[in-house]
């Protein structure tokens, strides 16, 4: 995934759940379960999605931005 977002020279935040509480806190409260990599997708309607496999990543970040 962040091969993926520097090969598109996307400015996405990153996050880092194993070390800082508060992110690993938001991951479980948003998506629902502990796992990375994970992408949330704040839409237009403000409606967020959350995204947990590596491929589907890439696969999304790549229809949109690539």
């Amino acid at each position: 995934m962040r091969k993926e977002i520097a090969r598109l020279g996307l400015n996405i935040e990153v996050r880092d759940a194993q070390l800082d509480p508060a992110h690993k806190q938001a991951l479980l409260e948003g998506g629902g379960k502990v796992k990375v990599p994970c992408l949330k997708i704040t839409h237009d309607d403000g409606r967020e999605e959350w995204m947990y496999e590596s491929d589907t990543i890439n696969a999304w970040l790549h229809q949109q931005f690539g």
